[in-house]
């Protein structure tokens, strides 16, 4: 994948990619005002995007929430319109990137959408957590770190 790859993508209406190899949507969320300041999209997509040059990706969409709560993903509008997307596009899609797995979901639901999304051979990846999501250890990490991130939300 190439930069200009990506930079097409930031442009006003920007299409779809068609290039072989692996392809990835990168989903950024902030839920909060003070998350906004010190965790921004922008900040997030940047990270995103270098984890995919790294990697050969080539990112065909982008979707980014602002204040978007992830208690409940049905209330989330960004979240539902990128499930929907890789679902339908699950041959051409096979990895949706996110700055960290508590930006995915901070809910239950959230381990159910992983595995649905993994028969579909989407794999979620965080690029500030290392988990290898295809071997079953990286794939019981990956529900620990989701149900803490569950858990912090139910303390709050």
């Amino acid at each position: 994948m190439s930069g200009a790859t990506i930079l097409k993508a930031f442009g006003k209406g920007a299409k779809e990619q068609s290039v072989i190899g692996k392809r990835a949507v990168i989903y950024t969320r902030v839920s909060s005002k003070d998350q906004a300041t010190n965790l921004s999209l922008d900040t997030q997509r940047k990270a995103c995007i270098e984890y995919a040059l790294k990697r050969n990706y080539d990112v065909v969409k982008f979707f980014g929430a602002t204040y978007e709560s992830a208690t409940s993903d049905s209330e989330r509008k960004e979240f539902s319109s990128m499930l929907s997307f890789v679902k339908k596009s699950h041959e051409k899609i096979s990895h949706i990137i996110v700055f960290s797995l508590d930006r995915f979901s901070r809910n239950l639901h959230s381990i159910a959408v992983t595995a649905e999304l993994k028969k579909l051979n989407i794999l979620v990846e965080s690029v500030t957590q290392p988990i290898d999501m295809t071997s079953s250890v990286g794939q019981m990490h990956a529900n620990m770190t989701l149900l803490f991130s569950t858990w912090e939300n139910e303390l709050a």
